[in-house]
């Protein structure tokens, strides 16, 4: 009786360790297959947008061009130049006819007049590429720029005396802060801007430092048309306001000791913008590398610092 036994447990041991091997086989199948269908997947992914994975070796280029506002002016028609893998910002494209090879490179730059000039980098891919550009609407005027003086009144935009609202009279070594109101339009941006503040002639050494909304100055662009011998020109980079908003920034002046300060003020809004630089690639600012004007909008704004009685 007891070998009948034995025997017929051997019998259930051999069927655990069979269907336990075929178990193992079966999971293994299933990974292998798994496997194959993942590296399948990534290789036709990573073929896609090469000449390797698709029907034809270009696409062609379409530049949808709208404004970034949802109450902005639609824009006209762009001019539009592209470089390819790298290369110079050369070529000239005409939206919905200018191919390119699939898989290629684009870094393009889309400009317009009264539009802040925007530039999209992207890969060719298979059937073409539809570029959705959106771009802001930045009139002439925008933005208002207003200068309030140390007592929290709007100041008169002029640089000579005037008989209206100014800063009142410094007193020697005085830190003065007085307040610069950045207004937006609804459906347009100001843009990144850079404002240039001149003072009245031979002040250069009247002034130890300043900055605006808490911000040091940068350097001075060489497109800044200076109006007096030997004054102090200070520069600060502003962020851009968009819609209808409203900035307003301090602006701290510390006088050095026993130096006074009065006459008119002269202040220049530049908006930033992207071109292409002398060396064909595309850049951001007011001025290109050899110091030719690149700005959208140039806004001027002025105010009177009192002469002592």
């Amino acid at each position: 009786m007891k070998s009948i036994l034995d025997s017929k447990a051997g019998k259930g041991n051999g069927s655990k360790k069979f269907l336990w091997v075929l178990g193992t086989i079966v999971a293994l199948a299933v990974v292998i297959i798994a496997y194959n269908q993942l590296t399948q997947s990534t290789v036709q992914t990573e073929l896609q947008d090469t000449p390797a994975g698709c029907s034809d070796s270009t696409g062609v280029l379409t530049v949808n061009d709208r404004s970034a506002s949802d109450y902005g002016t639609t824009p006209g028609s762009p001019t539009l130049t592209c470089g390819v893998d790298g290369g110079k910002v050369l070529t000239s494209v005409t939206s919905g006819t200018t191919t390119f090879a699939i898989g290629s490179d684009l870094n393009c730059l889309v400009s317009i007049g009264d539009y802040i000039d925007e530039a999209f980098s992207f890969k060719m891919p298979c059937g073409g590429k539809q570029l959705d550009a959106p771009l802001w609407y930045s009139t002439s005027d925008n933005p208002s720029l207003t200068w309030y003086n140390d007592d929290g009144n709007a100041m008169t935009h002029a640089a000579a005396g005037a008989t209206t609202t100014n800063q009142t009279d410094l007193t020697a070594g005085e830190t003065f802060t007085l307040e610069l109101k950045v207004q937006g339009t609804a459906g347009e941006s100001s843009g990144d801007g850079i404002i240039v503040i001149e003072f009245q002639a031979q002040s250069a050494s009247n002034i130890t430092t300043a900055t605006l909304g808490g911000k040091t100055p940068i350097s001075v662009p060489s497109i800044a048309n200076t109006l007096n011998a030997a004054s102090k020109v200070l520069a600060f980079e502003v962020p851009a306001v968009q819609e209808g908003n409203v900035v307003k920034l301090p602006f701290q002046v510390q006088l050095a000791a026993s130096s006074d300060l009065s006459g008119g003020v002269n202040t220049t809004w530049y908006t930033k913008q992207k071109f292409i630089n002398d060396d064909k690639t595309i850049g951001f600012g007011v001025q290109d590398s050899d110091g030719t004007a690149n700005y959208e909008n140039l806004i001027s704004s002025a105010f009177y610092i009192n002469v002592a009685d």
